[in-house]
């Protein structure tokens, strides 16, 4: 939802202007998360009061107090543009006190990119947030919702605080502030304060606290929200040579650099060894190391409505008594081994290339995703041959020119993958253990949000055709709020492209807590639904940048495919299908490739509807979903009306808004089974005067030989029935984004969205 980012260089020399520098880019590699405002804070060159800080409680020397830095924050309204020239302006306003080329050599920075749900997009609501404006004692960034704000706003109102925002992050520093002020006169860590505060919070959030009461420490924590650690070590041994194999700082190493993030696209250019927290997890950066700490609190909220009953008392929470000795006794966090991970994801991966867009970009890596989704888990038979294979045409040859080349001609690559079994199968590591258990699940239960639900909707009839099981589907949100009833005997599939929309996060956390098998399908590894689901399939479709999903839903198709066949690998009855389906998802890759051909011809059309206002898409059997992604893409980008209708429901409402002059999509291809009732459809809306644009196979020389009868024909490669929606969303996801281009929309950043949506109020 919102993106978060902080970079600690210890015994690392750089300007302040670099610092700024590097926040600024984490920014931008986060900027889909939301991109109402942002803002960030470093140290500036103006000393806190001695008398503003407790030398006791933070335990630092009397000394070392005389030279902490203020905390400056510079927040704009708007994308990161607007806040980098916001910080350009503040060098040139205040030469004294912000020096651009001062020479930082430990340091901590923290930075932030909102898309607003407490309070309009606006300066005062950007984050950091702080617990002052005078001193900015406590800076918080944050990702999430706190949805106890409304009672500690109250609270801290009553003890003197005044808000400045509408945000629900602000009550964050100042209770903090409020906290610390309670422990004058004892010792208390920073990690120790932090866990006071968020035994107070009810809500998921990642959070990110920055202080001049702890200078040069940063402390993380988590709960619902996502959020990793990048280890980037700079250090020498005793050769004095670059040693950057140690898993873990220790004293003897001379310089350290630490990378907070949301997401690992703002970390990669930096570092590749990670580490990704878990729930309850807080990081701590002290003294060129880092701990990870856990704490096992609460979220009940009437646990957090007692203790706040406690403060307003008077009296310290539970767990923070002082000992004899007059040291601060909380409820330490203990400290846990987190294993860094390296991440598979390369600089080249977030980065457009030659592409105007990332959505573009995203589009024509189709092939490739695919390809990767699949790699590893499909084996061929020494017999397999392969149905659905692309042919071009050749300007000379044996084909002779303008016709199509024999099967020695076809300019055609065939992934390797490996052969020599006596019958194609899919191999699914994540899921082997448990396959017996789904095959005798009661119910097959899909829950997802957008695009991940759509890719569940054409899944659907497959993966009953195969599995022999009913098949549930159920939009997150609403699956929550009516409490559906979930038993021991189903199997629930939990999809989600980040694995952590928020709203799938809480249907697998109320299906887990039932008994239900929880099967997670996410792109991202270590997220918060692979962690908490019992088995699951990576999609591996690569790092998705655009805010509206493309290469993910293919390949979500893809592997619900994989696994409806490998749910069936043990029915004779279903052999010949599966081998069918396996051989055409070998071919996919290039038939997707052949598809995207058609670009000049989709710029074309969007020439002709980028001035309209509605457009309807039709579609049925495995190509509903079509119609439902096609039409949630157009809406999303080009803010152009459009629906995705069942065309078995055209009767039944929406012939009524057909006349001339809205433009009507109607996806009819020849190898879906009900290919006969959408040509019937077509033969309906024509005798109504409707405006047609039809989607069919190149094979279907019915309906390309009456073209002169529709307004537009677009004439696409043909697969197998069930991957045929990988093939026909893709000149229509085209379609979408030349309409953006040419409606003069952003097409990465569309208003009011972000890409991974964390919160569900």
């Amino acid at each position: 939802m919102c993106g978060i980012f902080a970079y600690y260089n210890w015994n690392v020399p750089r300007e302040r202007r670099a610092i700024l520098q590097l926040l600024v880019k984490g920014l931008r590699r986060l900027e889909y998360r939301g991109y109402d405002s942002a803002g960030l804070s470093v140290d500036g060159d103006e000393n806190v009061p001695a008398a503003t800080l407790n030398a006791v409680s933070n335990n630092t020397s009397p000394s070392k107090l005389q030279s902490v830095r203020k905390s400056v924050v510079i927040k704009e309204q708007g994308k990161i543009d607007h806040l980098e020239a916001k910080i350009n302006e503040t060098f040139t306003e205040n030469p004294d006190t912000f020096d651009a080329e001062v020479l930082v050599g430990t340091h901590c920075g923290i930075a932030h990119t909102r898309w607003a749900t407490h309070g309009p997009p606006a300066p005062r609501n950007s984050h950091p947030q702080t617990s002052d404006s005078i001193n900015n004692e406590f800076v918080v960034v944050h990702n999430g919702i706190i949805t106890n704000h409304r009672e500690l706003r109250a609270f801290l109102t009553k003890q003197g605080f005044q808000f400045e925002s509408d945000t629900d992050t602000e009550v964050v520093p100042k209770l903090a502030k409020y906290l610390f002020s309670r422990i004058q006169g004892k010792r208390m860590l920073f990690r120790e304060l932090v866990v006071e505060v968020m035994r107070h919070l009810d809500g998921a959030f990642a959070l990110i606290f920055k202080s001049v009461h702890y200078p040069n420490e940063l402390v993380a924590c988590k709960r619902g929200s996502p959020l990793i650690l990048g280890v980037g070590e700079t250090s020498s041994n005793d050769d004095g040579e670059r040693d950057e194999k140690r898993p873990r700082l220790d004293s003897s190493l001379r310089s350290a650099e630490y990378y907070l993030s949301s997401d690992a696209a703002a970390v990669v250019e930096h570092t590749k060894r990670v580490i990704v927290l878990e729930e309850g997890d807080i990081v701590h950066l002290r003294d060129g190391k880092h701990g990870v700490y856990h704490t096992k609190l609460s979220s009940n909220s009437n646990d957090h409505a007692t203790l706040l009953k406690r403060l307003e008392s008077g009296a310290n929470s539970p767990a923070s008594e002082s000992t004899a000795d007059g040291n601060h006794a909380s409820a330490m966090p203990l400290e846990v081994v987190r294993e860094a991970q390296v991440l598979r994801m390369e600089v080249e991966q977030i980065m457009k290339g030659e592409y105007d867009h990332f959505m573009l970009k995203e589009i024509f890596e189709q092939p490739d995703s695919l390809l990767n989704s699949m790699r590893g888990r499909i084996e061929l038979s020494a017999s397999s041959v392969f149905s659905h294979v692309p042919t071009e045409e050749i300007a000379d040859g044996t084909g002779g020119p303008g016709k199509k080349t024999t099967p020695k001609q076809v300019r055609f690559n065939v992934p390797s993958f490996p052969r020599g079994l006596d019958k194609p199968r899919i191999v699914l590591g994540g899921l082997s253990e448990h396959l017996n258990t789904m095959n005798r699940s009661r119910r097959l239960m899909f829950v997802g949000c957008g695009t991940s639900f759509h890719a569940a909707v054409a899944a659907r009839g497959f993966i009953e055709e195969m599995a022999e099981i009913p098949v549930d589907l159920q939009l997150a949100s609403d699956l929550m709020d009516r409490q559906c009833p979930i038993f021991r005997e189903d199997t629930c599939i939990f999809l989600s492209q980040s694995g952590e929309t928020a709203d799938t996060l809480q249907a697998l956390r109320y299906a887990k807590a039932r008994g239900a098998l929880c099967v997670g399908v996410t792109n991202t590894v270590g997220s918060a639904i692979a962690r908490e689901t019992a088995c699951g399939v990576y999609i591996h479709c690569g790092a998705e940048i655009g805010v509206a999903s493309t290469k993910a839903y293919t390949s979500q198709i893809v592997v619900l495919t994989m696994i409806a066949l490998a749910m069936a690998a043990n029915k004779n009855d279903k052999a010949a299908r599966s081998e069918e389906v396996i051989n055409a998802l070998v071919s996919l890759p290039e038939i997707v490739r052949k598809a995207l051909q058609l670009d000049k011809h989709i710029q074309s059309l969007a020439k002709e509807l980028y001035e309209e206002q509605s457009l309807l898409v039709f579609g049925r059997g495995y190509n509903y979903s079509t119609s439902l992604e096609a039409a949630l893409k157009v809406k999303e980008l080009a803010y152009m009306h459009s629906e995705g209708i069942n065309a078995g429901e055209m009767k039944h409402g929406p012939l009524a808004l057909i006349d001339s002059n809205l433009p009507v999509i109607v996806v009819c291809t020849k190898t879906d089974a009900v290919y006969p009732k959408m040509v019937s459809v077509i033969e309906q809306l024509r005798a109504r005067q409707a405006r047609l644009i039809v989607l069919c196979t190149e094979d279907d020389e019915e309906l390309i030989s009456q073209k002169d009868k529709f307004a537009s024909l677009i004439i696409v490669p043909s697969s197998v029935d069930i991957l045929q929606p990988v093939v026909n969303i893709v000149p229509l996801q085209l379609l979408s984004y030349h309409l953006t281009v040419l409606r003069e929309f952003d097409v990465d950043q569309p208003r009011n969205l972000a890409k991974s949506v964390t919160v569900t109020e």
